[in-house]
């Protein structure tokens, strides 16, 4: 009886012993982390959707892009690595002319009438969080268009993606202080000569830096080529201007603007180039604005 009662005081022992090492191991564990679920949250004119079809976001180099299905129509949402917000989109696709699909932020000083906060940007584990708010107008160019107040918060995993060209943008030094375009559009024009480009660049701030180029319909002049190119206000291409967006009026001021373009190369569609000019108000003459360091790389628009 002996033998047995210490044979069972010897099993208890081990018991207890494997089952406090076994809480100690658990205890040394760290707790799994909840599975993370994207959030993309959406209203317009206080009409909300929570609901979506799904999210596809990338980042570009150091632009992300979000696209999101929501149950209002789809809505697209660019910026920066930096949080410099680049542009919003939204298609209602009502499917009627007589009913506006399609609303944007305006281009012009567009951070003054639209919040965009960039939260958090977890590149590990390549995760972003923001939100946004504003008003968006049917013609991005016309704050007397059709508008809609919009608002957003998203919380969601990116994916990088590898850009058709790299380093395309432009970039440059305004009184100073570094300037990068996140928004732009191009504007075409024909004549019995030439097809003439302007690029519009923004980056959310009051200035504005266009590009304008051309190509040949007439071959004795081959347009724009490789080369370098002393520009005045008073030629109508193949030279850089500045605006400044006065919130007062509305309206651009377009600065008269000299100083020299250099257009590096012209390959596979892509032209590369830099430029330094000096500006000045023509509604006041001391109010000057120094452009240096230019650098663009752009896809020409043929």
């Amino acid at each position: 009886m002996c033998k047995i009662r210490m044979n069972s005081l010897v099993t208890v022992f081990f018991l207890l012993t494997f089952i406090a090492c076994t809480s100690d191991k658990v205890a040394e564990n760290p707790a799994v982390a909840p599975e993370f679920k994207p959030t993309f949250n959406f209203t317009i004119n206080e009409e909300s959707s929570s609901e979506n079809n799904g999210f596809v976001v990338t980042k570009t180099e150091n632009i992300f892009s979000l696209i999101a299905e929501t149950a209002l129509g789809q809505v697209i949402v660019s910026f920066d690595k930096s949080g410099q917000f680049g542009a919003v989109k939204i298609d209602r696709r009502t499917g009627t002319q007589s009913i506006t699909s399609n609303f944007y932020s305006f281009y012009y000083n567009s951070s003054h009438y639209f919040e965009f906060n960039l939260l958090a940007v977890d590149e590990v584990n390549k995760k972003i969080k923001g939100n946004f708010s504003g008003y968006l107008y049917a013609d991005p160019l016309n704050l007397n268009s059709e508008k809609k107040y919009v608002t957003g918060a998203f919380e969601v995993k990116y994916e990088d993606s590898v850009p058709g060209f790299h380093g395309i943008g432009n970039t440059a030094k305004i009184n100073g202080n570094s300037w990068f375009s996140t928004n732009k559009y191009v504007k075409r024009g024909v004549d019995n000569f030439y097809t003439y480009f302007t690029r519009h660049d923004f980056n959310g701030g009051e200035y504005e830096l266009l590009i304008y180029y051309r190509f040949q319909v007439n071959p004795i002049d081959p347009g724009t080529v490789v080369g370098t190119y002393n520009f005045t206000n008073t030629d109508v291409t193949r030279k850089v201007e500045i605006t400044r967006f006065d919130t007062s009026t509305g309206i651009p001021i377009v600065y008269d603007c000299s100083g020299v373009l250099t257009i590096t190369k012209i390959e596979d569609g892509i032209i590369t180039g830099s430029y330094d000019f000096s500006a000045v108000n023509p509604n006041n003459g001391s109010d000057h604005i120094s452009v240096t360091d230019g650098k663009f790389k752009i896809i020409a628009q043929l």
